[in-house]
């Protein structure tokens, strides 16, 4: 389903040296409005109608007389924004896809909708969600889901529950962690000396000594008030 196709434009001459093809025809899917509610007790209006677009169901395998019985694979759904057009000189952008939260009524109750991903068990759990608020938070939803990186997905970061956990084991190039454009590192916690004194007013110093992967230098950090304030490897 695709909406008609702009038109042409070619050979500008004389008084009319611009060439602007045809704006091409939009179409939108919509669910069905709710209904108002004026009066009563407690005037609720009707809830919006769904919008589905699902991929086909694959097909069904049964009574195969040799082999395997493999049932068809589910059909895709693909989102893509339009091919941008080709020109004399410089090609026209593709299209962007957008994804939008449904916005909140007029009254300040009214919440916007967040962006949910849903997993494909058989209970269809969501286990990615965008908040549709101004906050602008991801959530990862389930412990120990990842956010993998590099074409080996061989670097992770997530939350088990108890720790967060920076995983590079499966790296097996020179494995190295940079901090770059920093003013300054800053934490509360004990391991970095990020805590006071117990009448709270005077900083505590904590040396921190890491070996190197080489199993030979040596890199101590010094730290005060949570700042970094002195490094030195040997």
């Amino acid at each position: 389903m695709s909406a008609g196709a702009g038109g042409k434009a070619e050979n500008a001459q004389g008084n009319t040296p611009s060439n602007i093809g045809g704006l091409g025809g939009g179409f939108t899917i919509s669910g069905g409005n709710g209904g108002h509610a004026w009066a009563g007790a407690d005037p609720t209006g009707g809830q919006g109608g769904y919008v589905t677009i699902a991929g086909g169901t694959g097909g069904q395998s049964s009574f195969a007389d040799s082999g395997d019985m493999v049932a068809g694979k589910g059909g895709k759904v693909n989102l893509r924004g339009g091919t941008g057009g080709v020109g004399t000189t410089t090609n026209g952008a593709g299209g962007d896809i957008n994804l939008y939260c449904g916005s909140g009524g007029d009254y300040s109750s009214g919440l916007a909708g967040d962006i949910y991903f849903h997993d494909g068990s058989a209970s269809q759990n969501p286990f990615i969600k965008f908040n549709g608020d101004s906050s602008g938070d991801v959530n990862f939803l389930y412990d120990n889901s990842k956010l993998t990186f590099g074409a080996e997905q061989d670097v992770s970061l997530y939350f088990d529950g108890s720790d967060w956990i920076f995983n590079s084991e499966g790296v097996t190039a020179n494995d190295e962690v940079h901090f770059t454009g920093f003013d300054n590192i800053t934490t509360d916690s004990y391991f970095m000396g990020g805590h006071k004194s117990s009448d709270g007013t005077t900083g505590i110093t904590q040396t921190v000594a890491i070996l190197d992967g080489d199993g030979v230098t040596t890199h101590t950090l010094v730290f005060k008030d949570g700042l970094l304030t002195a490094y030195s490897s040997a």
